[in-house]
């Protein structure tokens, strides 16, 4: 049996990026077809803010490659620091949401 305590996969979540954050994800070429497809489905809400709905098992897993980006770009030498913190503020709004 289930308990209250075990997140339900199939809840859709929706995680708010700024234009840049989702921008940055559009760009990175490690995500697989499902993960980019989330991405490119999401929506501009105005105000430079873009709205990305998914189930809860997608945004976990996209949490994973995005966090996984993230540590990859830190640990080059000579790469944009914007990226880095766009990437790094993507995958703290991505995790919020997880929550």
């Amino acid at each position: 049996a289930r308990t209250s305590r075990q997140p339900d996969n199939n809840e859709i979540l929706e995680v708010e990026l700024v234009r840049e954050e989702h921008e940055v994800l559009l760009a990175m070429g490690v995500l697989d077809d499902r993960m980019m497809a989330v991405v490119k489905a999401a929506k501009s809400i105005g105000n430079g803010v873009v709205m990305m709905k998914g189930d809860r098992a997608d945004i976990d897993e996209l949490a994973g490659w995005v966090a996984g980006e993230c540590n990859h770009e830190a640990e080059k030498k000579g790469r944009s620091r914007r990226r880095a913190q766009l990437l790094s503020d993507a995958c703290d709004a991505i995790e919020a949401a997880l929550r």
